[in-house]
């Protein structure tokens, strides 16, 4: 918000499985999530083409949704919305920049905010890249684990019961090193 003197911005994941873009809400109060599908609004829009697009007045637009500003009361006067794209040129979110301060976005701050969301996208990617290595990393453990209780009935669930414990010990020793130094006044 302070590189484009904007009031607000939002970056959306795109979610392919589900056909959406969705964001959590960092400001206000009872919103939550936003979830729309693609296609839908000037970010679901930017989600599917991988378009820029820079509105003065939203409303005169027929792309826009007004349905964020209905259920926040919030109104949007002009926005600045760029893809977020993957090494692969793939578009993986959106960024957009809500209501300029003083008048409308130019086209400095698209250079600008043009460079913050392709940094915010590598950001992305890498998150997401962590996450399914992750999740592959698990897969194969609790496969060599059902393949070990199965090989030998006389110690089924042992992998299972080790895992478990290692997992409370690990735990227990993260909280132990994240613990304030100095006790709370």
């Amino acid at each position: 918000t302070a590189m484009a003197d904007a009031e607000r911005a939002t970056i959306y994941l795109v979610d392919r499985d589900r056909n959406e873009y969705w964001s959590k809400v960092a400001l206000g109060e009872g919103v939550g999530e936003i979830r729309f599908p693609l296609g839908v609004g000037i970010a679901g829009t930017v989600a599917r083409t991988g378009e820029t697009i820079n509105i003065a007045d939203p409303y005169a637009d027929a792309r826009f949704n007004p349905e964020n500003d209905h259920r926040t009361g919030f109104r949007t006067r002009n926005l600045l919305t760029l893809p977020m794209t993957d090494h692969d040129g793939r578009i993986i979110g959106v960024f957009q920049a809500v209501n300029k301060r003083l008048g409308s976005f130019t086209e400095e701050d698209e250079a600008t905010i043009g460079s913050l969301a392709a940094s915010a996208a590598v950001a992305v990617e890498n998150a997401q890249l962590v996450s399914e290595q992750k999740q592959l990393w698990r897969s194969l453990i609790e496969t060599l684990a059902r393949t070990i209780h199965a090989r030998d009935q006389q110690t089924a669930g042992h992998s299972t019961r080790v895992t478990r414990y290692a997992w409370v010990i690990g735990r227990a020793m993260r909280q132990a090193t994240h613990a304030p130094t100095d006790p709370p006044a």
